[in-house]
C-alpha cells in the first residue's frame, strides 16, 4: 500500500508472522518513508523491498514468505536459490524456505542514469564518494544522491541524532555536487527481534530500501568493510550484496581494495576535508545529543587512524586528545578488530604516545589471537615491534 502527502510518500506492508512470538497476534506494519519526488517510482505492487527485508527473517523461522505483489524475475531467482544457498552454509540455524509471490516483468528504468550510494558519513561511505569523485568519473558513473536512513545505525526511538547527520550531509553533497536523499523506515523494530543486524542483514535491509523506489536508480553503491584478503561471511559481502539487485538496480559492494588505514589516508588528503570535518563514526547512542561521542571503541580506533597519518587535528568532529587506557577496556571481536588494531600498530610512529598505544595494540591482538583460535579464526599473536618510521599522507 502506498501513501502520498506534500511532504513524504509512504510504501507500507502489514507483515503476519506464523512464530507469534515475534509480533503477537496482530500483524507487524513495516512502512518506508521517501521524499515526495519519489512518486513516479513507487507502487504498491512491487513486492521487492519485501523480499529483501524479510527473506533472512522467513529463513531464520522456517516460515515460507507469501508477498501479495509481483517480484523481480532476477530477484526472485536469486531469492529462491543462491541467497539461500549462501546463508544455509553460512548459518546454522537458517532453513530453506519457499518464496510464494507473483514473478512480473523485468523493471527497466525510463529516465537519465542515476547513481546512489548508502551514505552515513563514516569512513567506509566517505571513502566512496572520495574515490568516486577522484579524477571525475563518467556521467554514467558518477555518484549522485547520498541516501541517509533513518532507523538503521539511527534508531527511530533516538531521531534527534539524525537531523545533524543529514545536515552534515548536504554540506557534504554541497562541496561534491550531490543531492542528499533522506529516507526512514521501522525495518529494525521487527528484525531486530530474528535476525542479528551486523552479521545476518546489513545490505538486505540496505537493498529493501531502495528496492522500493526501484526504477529510481541504475545502480546504489554499499560501502565495503573489508578488504578482499580479509573476507568472512556477514552482514555485507561482495559475494551476497548484488544479488539483492533487479533488471533495474544494481546494488554495488564498493571499496574492498582498500583497508581502513588506506580510506583514512584518502579522507586526509586537503582535497576531501568537507569530507574529514563531517565525519560521524559513532554509533552507540549513548549520547544521543553527541555527532561522535569520543569515547566509545570506534571513534578511539578511529581517532588513533587520523593521529597516525597527521590529520586528527584537522578533524572537526572528533576530539583530538586520546585516552589509551579507555582503549584497553573495551570487548574484542576478533573477526572485526583482528586486522583493524594490526593496521593501527602498523601505522603507529615512535613517539611516547604512538609507543603506549603500541602496547595497548600489542596486548589487544594477544588477545584477539587467544579468543580466535577458540572460534576456529588462524591467528597469529603479533611479534614485538621495532620502532616503526610514520607512514606519509596519500
Amino acid at each position: 500500500m502506498t501513501e502520498a502527502s506534500d511532504r513524504s510518500l509512504i510504501l507500507r506492508a502489514d507483515v503476519h508472522f506464523e512464530t507469534h512470538w515475534v509480533w503477537g497476534d496482530e500483524p507487524f506494519r513495516l512502512w518506508y518513508r521517501y521524499p515526495p519526488e519519489f512518486s513516479p517510482w513507487l507502487s504498491a505492487g512491487n513486492g521487492d523491498p519485501f523480499v529483501a527485508a524479510l527473506l533472512g527473517v522467513a529463513m531464520r523461522l522456517g516460515e515460507d514468505l507469501h508477498i501479495d505483489a509481483d517480484v523481480s524475475p532476477r530477484l526472485h531467482r536469486h531469492a529462491a536459490t543462491t541467497i539461500q544457498d549462501i546463508w544455509t552454509r553460512w548459518h546454522a540455524d537458517f532453513q530453506r524456505v519457499r518464496l510464494h509471490c507473483g514473478v512480473g516483468a523485468p523493471r527497466m528504468p525510463e529516465r537519465e542514469h542515476r547513481r546512489g550510494l548508502f551514505f552515513s558519513l563514516g569512513v567506509d561511505s566517505a571513502y566512496c564518494l572520495a574515490k568516486n569523485r577522484h579524477g571525475g568519473p563518467v556521467v554514467e558513473d558518477r555518484i549522485d544522491d547520498l541516501i541517509m536512513i533513518e532507523g538503521f545505525d539511527v534508531y527511530l526511538w533516538e531521531s534527534e541524532r539524525f537531523p545533524p547527520m543529514v545536515a552534515a550531509a548536504e554540506r557534504v553533497a554541497a562541496a561534491t555536487g550531490a543531492r542528499v536523499v533522506p529516507v526512514t523506515t521501522n525495518l529494525r523494530e521487527v528484525t531486530d527481534r530474528v535476525v542479528d543486524w551486523v552479521t545476518m542483514h546489513f545490505a538486505a535491509g540496505l537493498a529493501s530500501t531502495v528496492l522500493g523506489i526501484g526504477g529510481a536508480y541504475d545502480a546504489v553503491h554499499l560501502a565495503a568493510s573489508f578488504t578482499y584478503d580479509n573476507l568472512f561471511p556477514g552482514g555485507s559481502h561482495p559475494l551476497l550484496d548484488p544479488l539483492w539487485g533487479t533488471e533495474g538496480v544494481t546494488i554495488v559492494h564498493d571499496g574492498c581494495e582498500a583497508g581502513r588505514m588506506d580510506k583514512i589516508r584518502v579522507l586526509a588528503d586537503p582535497e576531501y576535508q568537507v569530507l574529514l570535518d563531517n565525519l560521524r563514526v559513532c554509533n552507540t547512542g549513548e549520547l544521543t545529543d553527541a555527532y561522535n561521542c569520543g569515547h566509545c571503541e570506534k571513534c578511539v580506533r578511529t581517532m588513533i587512524a587520523l593521529r597516525a597519518v597527521g590529520a586528527l587535528d584537522r578533524c572537526a568532529s572528533l576530539p583530538s586528545t586520546i585516552d589509551v587506557e579507555r582503549l584497553a577496556g573495551f570487548p574484542l571481536r576478533p573477526e572485526y578488530h583482528i586486522t583493524a588494531y594490526q593496521e593501527l600498530l602498523d601505522a603507529l610512529g615512535d613517539d611516547e604516545l604512538d609507543r603506549r598505544l603500541r602496547g595497548v595494540l600489542e596486548d589487544r591482538l594477544r588477545l584477539c589471537a587467544e579468543a580466535g583460535t577458540a572460534i576456529g579464526l588462524q591467528v597469529a599473536a603479533p611479534e614485538p615491534a621495532s620502532p616503526v618510521v610514520r607512514r606519509p599522507g596519500r
